[in-house]
């Protein structure tokens, strides 16, 4: 759920943040599939393992450090679980082969936090940078809407009636 939103998110993130520095969106993460290189190629052996590799949502290169960028909507934690993994894979990418040495922020983006959610990222190294336009502010704020008591009382009825009415 959200994927496309979660593309349009970052894109928009990264060009208000950052709109002077080179950023990768959908940057594939460590190294290509053994073997692949020796047989053709550094290029088009990346180009083959790009669906074996991890993919953060984007590394924004400035000349003291890479940011890598996870963005979510929802789903926040699985966020900040991916990103020490995406950092620690920077060394082995090829693609940022010459970025290697530069020290790595880890920051996720999201609409909404909580205090449990804030603490995890902290413990983890991950900065949290709220970010809430106003389309995603409508988004968010319908699928909350959702767990409210109302909206599922308002399902339960609607599925009594479809029962009354014999409507699968």
């Amino acid at each position: 759920m959200g994927q496309p939103r979660e593309r349009r998110y970052i894109a928009e993130y990264v060009a208000k943040t950052f709109p002077d520095s080179p950023v990768k969106l959908g940057c594939p993460l460590g190294p290509g599939v053994r073997g692949l290189v020796e047989e053709y190629g550094l290029p088009k052996a990346l180009t083959m393992s790009r669906g074996f590799r991890p993919e953060v949502d984007a590394v924004v290169v400035l000349p003291e450090k890479l940011i890598v960028i996870e963005a979510k909507i929802f789903k926040i934690v699985d966020g900040i679980s991916k990103l020490p993994v995406y950092a620690s894979l920077i060394p082995a990418t090829p693609e940022l082969w010459i970025h290697r040495k530069l020290p790595v922020e880890m920051r996720l983006i999201t609409p909404w936090l909580t205090a449990q959610v804030q603490e995890m990222a902290r413990g983890m190294g991950v900065e949290v940078d709220i970010y809430n336009p106003p389309w995603i502010k409508d988004y968010v704020d319908k699928m909350h809407s959702y767990w409210t008591a109302e909206a599922r009382e308002a399902r339960a009825a609607k599925l009594k009636l479809r029962e009354i009415l014999g409507v699968e």
